[in-house]
């Protein structure tokens, strides 16, 4: 084999090798931005659950428990878009008790 061929195997293989690396590190970066994004979403949960208990809300259901664990693997489980929705939903009720709380 002449010298320029085996440089054009040794690059096809480099990029070969190359092009598996990135989709090796593609696929858990997208899944660790769904990870930390439902970490977020568990906090956040947890927080307006207390918020509700401390403002003395009176809401119930799975939505306003403070089990971040629970949070945390409901929302690994549905889409982002469903799981955003379920923070306004829990916001907007907030925001209504909260001005109820404070303005009687």
């Amino acid at each position: 084999m002449a010298p320029f061929e085996r440089i054009a195997k040794a690059g096809g293989l480099l990029a070969v090798g190359l092009c598996a690396m990135i989709a090796a590190f593609a696929a858990p970066a997208h899944a660790q931005s769904k990870a930390d994004y439902c970490h977020h979403y568990a906090d956040r949960a947890v927080h307006q659950a207390h918020d509700s208990h401390k403002w003395h809300c009176h809401f119930s259901g799975a939505r306003w428990h403070e089990h971040w664990q629970g949070h945390y693997g409901w929302c690994l489980s549905v889409p982002r878009s469903t799981s955003r929705r379920e923070s306004r939903i829990r916001q907007r009720r907030l925001h209504h008790c909260h001005d109820d709380y404070y303005h009687h």
